[in-house]
């Protein structure tokens, strides 16, 4: 199978300078996005595909049922919105 996953929303780091380690998530960017497939894949499979494609990828949700996650990027840089992967049988 094909799918494809779009970034839909980015929300950038309140203080990209100041490391979470001790500043709980000032530098860390956070989005959303959306799997398009059939049949839609699990979790597992694209916090694994992600984690590949987007360095320091966090998985905070995934509903297999609509296609639609959020995750965090600790102390990095999120995709901009609109950013396209596209991967077969993950």
């Amino acid at each position: 199978m094909s799918y494809k996953i779009e970034i839909t929303h980015k929300t950038e780091a309140s203080n990209p300078e100041l490391p979470s380690t001790f500043y709980g998530g000032c530098g860390s960017d956070r989005g959303e996005f959306l799997v398009t497939g059939s049949p839609m894949p699990t979790e597992a499979e694209v916090d694994a595909y992600l984690s590949e494609e987007i360095v320091d990828f966090c998985m905070q949700s995934y509903d297999p049922a609509t296609g639609v996650g959020k995750y965090v990027v600790v102390d990095g840089w999120a995709p901009e919105v609109g950013t396209l992967y596209y991967y077969d049988d993950i």
